[in-house]
């Protein structure tokens, strides 16, 4: 195979890998925006971090600890915040 075939295989195949990966990252992300944050599960997240956070179960904000990373968007800073979007 030539210098040149293996250079078009190559990058014909970093291109290939480059749109996979923004159709998936995209379709997770549009998937996101589409569901009621307050209705998501409250997730502590991963990481070494130990921050108070609030979140909606269902019924009531109620306080958790957040690691840092991860989780989802039912998570709020305060109490009021998490109330004012979640209990309408």
């Amino acid at each position: 195979m030539t210098n040149s075939m293996q250079l078009y295989y190559l990058v014909s195949l970093l291109c290939y890998t480059l749109t996979c990966a923004q159709g998936a990252t995209s379709h997770g992300e549009s998937e996101t925006h589409n569901v009621d944050k307050c209705s998501l599960p409250i997730e502590p997240g991963m990481g070494t971090e130990s921050l108070v956070r609030y979140g909606f179960n269902g019924v009531e904000c109620i306080a958790f600890t957040y690691a840092g990373l991860g989780g989802n968007a039912n998570r709020f800073p305060i109490s009021q915040e998490c109330e004012a979007e979640c209990k309408k």
